[in-house]
């Protein structure tokens, strides 16, 4: 099926229309299989230049690349997609970022007690940032995945396997580093030390293999934001997280420093508190650890959300009524869409300085994270011990 797919894309659509942000991924791979640095600007801007990259259209007039940002496992990954060229590269990748968001969606219904394939996939398929992700050829869609097996191989006390994907789920760390931080936590205080010793040997070869292909890959991967600023220096409100919202709407300075500082540590706490609890569920720690970060990390965007399906989605299986269900389905697919189309159609090209409208998008992962405030909290211990004793579908039973 993935293969028809790709034939269907790749003969009824311009390679150009899609995907532009997987050219970062195909420089990446690019420089690593010659062993060279994949976050050197200068090689970077020369890979791109050759694929039709323009400083006055995709780098809105300050980029000569779409620079890369991301641990080097990921740009070794794309390895694999350099045989076929560049263009059906391009379109292999947005059908697997599709797939990578539905065999999420069938992961997280067989792990969240009341959730339905069919809620599940209408979910994940009509939320308009899945949409927006895939078709950008961001790797959103593969981290949803990858936090849902994560989830699905720890509820299942597989923990060799789910140690595996919690450290593959490194490859976006503003979205899951405290989500993988929380869950080591609260496997260590389970002494279900398989998973952590399984996370450590696997990141250990992750970054053993990186080497191999460069040396340098820590040092020049650490400095790629200085050498290479985020746009939220240039287009304020660019961003969709809680710093770059108070930035947008004129906190600055000191100020904004102190209150997203507040806020972060106080969800941080709250977190790790969680995760120390032995009355915890692993529900509550994944949720909370999803949604930290775009109250916690300086940048992300809108095109990041869809890792918030997952609490989304154990929300929507929950206790909540059928009213609160309705409304949440409602909000994440016909809201999301009707904002979508309003900042689309309202468009202007970017303006250095200018305020940018994405930030108003904020409200999709401040009503989740209200709505688990609510809804998503921890179980009592005897709940808790009752539920992990048995595997879900005795539990389910």
């Amino acid at each position: 099926m993935t293969c028809v797919a790709v034939g269907i894309l790749r003969s009824t659509i311009p390679p150009e229309n899609v995907g532009p942000d997987f050219i970062q991924f195909w420089t990446a791979a690019t420089l690593l299989v010659h062993h060279e640095d994949p976050y050197d600007p200068g090689h970077q801007a020369a890979i791109q230049r050759s694929l039709g990259w323009k400083k006055s259209e995709e780098g809105l007039g300050l980029y000569d690349f779409m620079p890369y940002y991301y641990p080097p496992w990921l740009g070794l990954a794309c390895i694999a997609l350099l045989p076929l060229g560049y263009p059906l590269a391009k379109m292999t990748w947005i059908v697997l970022a599709a797939d990578a968001l539905i065999a999420g969606a069938l992961l997280l219904k067989d792990t969240i007690r009341g959730l339905t394939a069919a809620v599940a996939i209408g979910v994940v398929v009509l939320f308009g940032f899945s949409i927006k992700s895939v078709a950008m050829g961001q790797i959103a869609p593969l981290v949803v995945f990858l936090a849902a097996l994560a989830w699905w191989l720890l509820d299942r006390r597989r923990d060799v396997a789910a140690g595996a994907a919690l450290a593959l789920l490194t490859i976006k760390p503003q979205l899951t580093l405290l989500a993988i931080a929380a869950l080591l936590v609260w496997c260590m205080r389970r002494r279900r030390w398989r998973v952590v010793g399984m996370f450590a040997a696997t990141l250990a070869a992750l970054g053993a293999v990186s080497a191999a292909f460069f040396p340098g890959w820590l040092r020049s991967m650490l400095s790629a934001t200085t050498a290479t600023p985020m746009p939220t220096k240039y287009f304020p409100g660019i961003g969709t997280t809680w710093y770059s919202v108070l930035d947008a709407v004129g906190i600055h300075g000191m100020n904004l420093v102190i209150v997203a500082a507040v806020t972060g540590a106080v969800l941080i706490v709250a977190l790790m508190e969680a995760a120390l609890r032995k009355d915890t569920t692993l529900e509550h720690v994944i949720g909370l650890g999803l949604i930290a970060p775009f109250f916690v990390a300086p940048y992300a965007r809108a095109y990041d959300f869809p890792v918030l399906l997952i609490p989304a989605l154990a929300l929507i299986g929950s206790k909540m009524t059928a009213m609160s269900r309705g409304l949440m389905i409602a909000s994440l697919t016909v809201l999301t869409g009707l904002h979508i189309a309003a900042v689309t159609t309202n468009w202007e090209p970017a303006i250095v300085g200018v305020r940018r409208p994405e930030f108003t998008y904020f409200w999709i992962p401040l009503l989740i994270a209200l709505v688990w405030l609510a809804f998503g909290g921890s179980r009592t211990a005897s709940e808790s011990a009752a539920l992990e004793s048995q595997p879900l579908r005795s539990r389910e039973a």
